[in-house]
């Protein structure tokens, strides 16, 4: 009986111990089950995981991780590219603006709306012509920066032009403050070389392509002022027609272009040209003759600033001054230009004769390389491969290939004179086997190198 009913005891204890353990193991598949969805949906949300992909994998932490991590990596490059992308429509909406071109809905949106481009009630537009490129954001920010309650926008509308959009107050000083935005752009930004044209302020955004044409207009005149030293030129400054000639600022480009081709017949044909433009526009006196000059010289003295020459200005305006006919004063600035050209020409021959030296010295030095190539020898000698291959054609009289060969023929008949094989000298001047030497030494010199060193042991024997 006594074991009778320890057997029973032990039976029933079982009995429990089974049932506790079905339960824990209910209760864990509950918590697993409700853990496990939300990672599940997560995957869903996040990644392109269809429903039975997702339903067979097993969740764990390192998915989890990489999962949220490449996520947030993507949201990180999904705002660059919304930055990069709404900065663009910006700048198309003002640039419209600028040029005079009608604005959407959408756009209209955009410029007047809640989080709208402007919000005072002032726009004045200038135009800062600089002979080096300017960094645009920097400009705005350091603009911004100068007084409160200004907005700016500074764009690219031609080279060497930036348009700086200027929204502020009534009660802005805006002769004083781009008198500040002057000194902002010489101290802070040191690639800047030029001028600040200022159009009308006006009160409506529809107006700011007048300014700007205004502005446009300046830039088309040079204004002779001695008793303002200031890079800044005003539209009511072209009122009095006297004081001012035509030189636009894409002439002096091309003007400081052809003295860097050396090009003197066509400067002589520009030069000309705008002369008379001056004669047609508004007549040119001598005092304008002069001015204009002036310019041209200056002109003449930026163009050799790119290759760390200076010309005495001030003598040459002194020489003019002496000048009592308009001729003569022009034939003087065309003397003048001839001079640069020399200074560009001597420069030149003294460039071409040191880069002759660094092929010459490169190719003598790594001739026996078997994979030297044209790239290599330019990015030794820092030039660009075209420049390099017209330079060796030009100064040479072959081209790159053919003068390689021909340094290593001259170099490959030397070592056959001083008796080695054929396949060494081969190997030595860079060819991979004798055969592609062979052919390449008969096409040089009319003979194989077998036949040159039976040549050469002839005149020996004799």
């Amino acid at each position: 009986t006594y074991n009778h009913a320890k057997l029973n005891i032990r039976i029933g204890v079982a009995i429990i111990s089974l049932l506790a353990l079905i339960i824990i193991a209910l209760i864990a598949y509950h918590l697993s089950s409700h853990q496990v969805a939300p990672l599940k949906e997560m995957f869903r949300s996040l990644g392109h995981y269809s429903n039975d992909w997702i339903n067979k994998q097993e969740i764990d932490y390192y998915q989890l991780k990489s999962l949220i991590s490449n996520t947030v990596a993507n949201e990180e490059l999904l705002k660059q590219q919304n930055e990069t992308l709404r900065h663009s429509i910006r700048n198309g909406i003002l640039l419209k603006i600028l040029y005079g071109i009608s604005v959407d809905k959408e756009m209209q949106m955009v410029v007047k709306g809640e989080n709208s481009l402007f919000y005072y009630n002032l726009y004045t537009l200038c135009l800062l012509v600089s002979e080096k490129s300017v960094d645009l954001d920097e400009l705005k920010k350091d603009i911004d920066k100068s007084r409160q309650r200004v907005i700016s926008y500074c764009l690219n509308v031609e080279d060497m032009i930036t348009a700086i959009i200027l929204n502020h107050d009534d009660d802005i000083d805006i002769d004083e403050w781009l008198e500040e935005i002057e000194q902002i752009v010489n101290e802070n930004h040191i690639n800047y070389y030029g001028t600040l044209f200022v159009g009308n302020t006006c009160n409506s955004i529809d107006k700011i392509h007048k300014s700007y044409k205004v502005a446009r207009r300046l830039i088309d005149y040079r204004i002779e002022n001695y008793e303002r030293n200031s890079t800044i030129c005003y539209c009511n400054e072209l009122i009095d027609m006297s004081n001012i000639i035509y030189y636009p600022i894409h002439i002096e480009i091309r003007l400081i272009n052809l003295l860097k081709e050396s090009n003197i017949k066509t400067i002589v044909k520009v030069i000309n040209d705008i002369v008379d433009q001056n004669r047609e526009r508004m007549g040119l006196s001598l005092g304008n003759a002069r001015f204009l000059a002036y310019n041209l010289i200056i002109t003449a003295a930026r163009a050799i600033e790119s290759i760390n020459q200076e010309y005495d200005c001030f003598a040459a305006f002194l020489r003019i001054e002496t000048l009592e006919e308009v001729e003569a004063i022009l034939d003087y600035v065309k003397d003048i230009y001839i001079d640069i050209i020399q200074i560009f020409d001597d420069h030149k021959n003294e460039s071409d004769n040191e880069l002759m030296k660094k092929i010459e010295q490169f190719m003598d030095q790594n001739y026996c390389m078997d994979n030297i190539s044209l790239s290599m020898l330019a990015m030794h000698v820092g030039k660009p491969e075209y420049y390099v291959s017209r330079f060796i054609k030009k100064n040479f009289g072959e081209n790159f290939l053919e003068y390689l060969h021909r340094m290593r023929m001259n170099k490959a008949k030397g070592l056959l004179d001083s008796g080695l094989k054929v396949h060494e000298v081969a190997k030595m001047t860079g060819y991979s086997n004798d055969i592609t030497f062979r052919r390449t030494f008969k096409k040089y010199e009319g003979i194989t190198p077998s036949e040159y060193k039976n040549v050469l042991l002839g005149h020996q024997t004799k």
